[in-house]
């Protein structure tokens, strides 16, 4: 994750409070999503007697995100009680209002008695040293050679940090406060570490006080098939078994043709090899959801990639498991992407068939859901938004055939602005069998992305 990209998710929430109630206050002609979220924000304040609040802690909330579905036009708001300036992780309420201000739904998880729970509103530690503290507790090995990468004025403002040894991606840190299970609100350091040696992508509360970890939870949800649900906490279950191929196809085009914007896949429709074989798919890119192709990522005619990148995603391989720089297969000027594949020999010798497939159904993924209402504003993965609203900069990063295990597939979920996370595993199979064959795996990896974006707004990835 670049500094730029994280220090978004870091100023998220103030960030989109003060966007969106600035283009409301502004622009005279927009008094209608005033009056939506004046609606919205009563709602909260006259929910005391129902949630069993005192009015104090209902006066102190901020907006952290806001956007209207352009399927059904209900304005989704999201807001998430504060005390003194600081947010209450958990502490979320959600208001959906249709075009006529009906209530669709309203939920509330506000705190109760805040001002009489609260422990502290001033940390004893600082933020370098609640990582410190974190990483001992998650028994990670770390140096003590911590680069700060912004900070912004006063201990309550966000930090962001930079440690490889502790974390693949850089680390912000906020504070926060947590509720726990004494019925106290410990003031607590925010902040998230991505495993260097796991899928495991950890949002944790370190107590402010004691460097203790309150509370964690695993943007990552993995799967396999053991029987059960998919877990975020390495208790893998839940997919279709690869061990009972029958097909076996061998099948190239000619590479001497001219098939412009082409991927020979097991296309929409055919759910593995086990269903039904692969077809050449030429110019499969949704107008409205991929308007200048899979391949393109500065929103002007052409494409800045010819190999298996573009805005939705980038497809590559990670044989190795160590989440690098991996190959990608070309397809030359002409975006053709027609690879052979023999599923009786082993699958590193079509991988670049394999990785064609994965991104061709990441892609799809995401221009069927675009038309659902998973779109910019509502947190969907794309590196360039197009002027549409909504966090950038948060593209699919696929691992094709990926070493760091088998038998299992996950997927990663940071908020909004942060790139969603697929890793694609084999299975140990007679011969093995590659999971990025597997379309039924892939759309329900993808799946566990847009659950966790389109519940409790796309600046929380906590609510699942």
């Amino acid at each position: 994750m670049t500094k730029k990209k994280a220090l978004q998710l870091t100023y998220a929430l103030t960030k989109t409070s003060l966007i969106l109630l600035l283009c409301i206050l502004l622009n005279p002609t927009d008094a209608h999503a005033q009056k939506l979220l004046d609606k919205a924000e009563l709602l909260i304040k006259n929910s005391t007697k129902t949630q069993k609040l005192s009015p104090q802690d209902t006066e102190s909330f901020i907006l952290t995100d806001h956007h209207v579905s352009a399927t059904s036009q209900v304005s989704h708001f999201y807001f998430q009680q504060t005390y003194a300036d600081i947010p209450i992780h958990g502490a979320h309420s959600g208001v959906h209002l249709d075009t006529n201000e009906t209530v669709i739904s309203f939920n509330n998880q506000f705190e109760g008695k805040v001002a009489y729970r609260i422990n502290t509103i001033h940390p004893k530690l600082n933020p370098t040293e609640a990582v410190i503290a974190a990483a001992k507790q998650m028994q990670y090995q770390y140096n003590t050679v911590f680069e700060t990468l912004e900070q912004r004025a006063g201990s309550r403002q966000a930090v962001l940090l930079k440690n490889t040894a502790v974390s693949s991606e850089d680390i912000p840190v906020k504070l926060i406060f947590q509720p726990i299970a004494d019925g106290t609100i410990h003031l607590a350091w925010d902040l998230s570490i991505r495993d260097t040696k796991s899928p495991d992508w950890w949002s944790i509360r370190v107590d402010a006080e004691t460097g203790e970890i309150l509370h964690k939870n695993n943007w990552t949800i993995s799967c396999d098939f053991g029987g059960g649900a998919c877990s975020d906490n390495n208790q893998h279950a839940n997919t279709c078994n690869h061990t009972n191929h029958s097909h076996h196809h061998a099948t190239h085009h000619n590479r001497n043709a001219t098939n412009p914007d082409s991927y020979n896949v097991y296309p929409l429709g055919i759910e593995s090899p086990n269903h039904g074989n692969r077809a050449l798919v030429q110019n499969p890119a949704d107008a409205t959801a991929s308007p200048f192709g899979w391949h393109d990522t500065d929103g002007t005619a052409g494409a800045e990639y010819t190999i298996t990148r573009g805005n939705n995603v980038v497809a590559w391989e990670d044989l190795d498991g160590q989440d690098g720089t991996g190959a990608s297969p070309d397809g030359g000027a002409n975006l053709d992407f027609d690879f052979p594949i023999d599923l009786t020999q082993a699958p590193q010798t079509y991988l670049d068939a394999a990785t064609t497939n994965l991104f061709y159904w990441n892609n799809i993924m995401h221009d069927v859901f675009y038309q659902y209402g998973f779109d910019e504003v509502s947190g969907n993965f794309q590196e360039n938004n197009y002027g549409n609203g909504g966090m950038g900069g948060d593209y699919v990063i696929a691992d094709c055939q990926d070493g760091g295990g088998t038998n299992n597939a996950n997927f990663a979920t940071p908020p909004d602005g942060g790139n969603g996370k697929m890793q694609m595993y084999l299975w140990t199979g007679t011969p093995n069998r590659d999971g990025d064959l597997d379309n039924g795996i892939i759309c329900h990896e993808y799946g566990h992305g847009v659950s966790i974006r389109l519940t409790g707004g796309p600046g929380n990835s906590g609510c699942l």
